[in-house]
């Protein structure tokens, strides 16, 4: 059976008139926390079988579309969520731990709080969703031991801590991650507009964790490394290092160079991108890096040749 085929299925079920009220009364019992009605499905692997359960329809009291649904002070766990409805969702102080979540749907999520754990999410959608914000006074969110192998991170925002987390082959796209503490986060296959820090960060504005940090087996096309004191020992970030990725281990000399060989036809690009840079570096940053393909969609290859000459 189809991948598609089976994520259907498994939503459709839910609307046999034998599970049509398990389905609400599970649903409910989710947002606070305390599911405590048996599935009418049983258990899938250990875990209870809400496979394909549309949560945010089922408990939407209006327009589900408009409606913001809200999952707080209680616990997710053991739980097969896989091709579950949880788009437009709120979490509060939830703890999500050992759930299956792949392929969910998970748009649009705001996160306060939360702790989610020994999870795995592949192909789960998460755009434009903030896995975490301390906006208000709230405690960090905390994502560890998170597989996310093909989610779609498109627009995903977060200030949080990322703790052995798998976004290989994940969809980027505007994702923004601020300065949350990423700690043995691996990334691979193309990641489109990633942007990890900060501009102009002021000295006293405390340090954030970036450690074991793994793009050596990604495509980065323009990640935006802000604030980041990339080449001392406190960034362990590993980007490629190639004839389409340059790690400049002299950043701010070859800044200079930039700005002061370029030719005349170039001057004013070279000018722009340069003060551009200056403005994402961090206190103590030596090294930069850049693409081929950045310099190129810039400025054309006339100017990631002249970029390839200074370093």
């Amino acid at each position: 059976m189809r991948r598609l085929d089976a994520l259907r299925n498994w939503r459709e079920r839910w609307k046999q008139p034998e599970a049509r009220a398990a389905a609400r009364q599970i649903a409910t019992e989710l947002l606070v926390g305390r599911l405590r009605t048996v599935s009418p499905f049983g258990r899938v692997e250990g875990r209870v079988d809400l496979r394909g359960l549309q949560v945010d329809l089922l408990t939407a009291t209006h327009d589900p579309m408009l409606e913001r649904v809200t999952a707080r002070e209680g616990e997710w766990s053991a739980l097969d969520l896989t091709g579950a409805g949880l788009s437009g969702m709120s979490w509060f102080n939830l703890q999500v731990a050992d759930c299956v979540l792949d392929d969910a749907q998970l748009d649009d999520l705001r996160c306060w709080a939360v702790e989610v754990s020994d999870c795995s999410a592949h192909r789960a959608s998460l755009r434009s969703a903030q896995i975490g914000s301390t906006v208000g006074g709230h405690t960090r969110s905390r994502w560890q031991r998170i597989e996310m192998s093909g989610a779609d991170v498109r627009r995903l925002v977060g200030d949080v801590e990322l703790i052995d987390v798998d976004l290989s082959r994940a969809k980027f796209s505007a994702t923004d991650l601020g300065r949350s503490d990423l700690i043995r986060v691996r990334f691979a296959g193309r990641v489109d507009n990633l942007t990890i820090g900060a501009r102009r960060v002021e000295e006293g504005a405390g340090s954030w964790a970036l450690s074991d940090v793994d793009f050596s087996g990604a495509d980065p096309i323009g990640l935006q490394l802000l604030g980041v004191d990339y080449g001392t020992p406190a960034v362990d970030v590993r980007l490629p290092d190639d004839d389409r990725h340059w790690i400049i281990r002299d950043w701010r000399e070859f800044l200079t160079r930039v700005a002061s060989n370029a030719p005349g036809d170039l001057q004013r690009d070279a000018e722009i991108w340069v003060d551009f840079a200056r403005g994402c570096l961090g206190l103590r940053q030596r090294w930069g890096f850049t693409t081929v393909a950045d310099a190129t969609a810039y400025a054309g290859e006339p100017f990631a040749e002249y970029l390839a000459s200074c370093r």
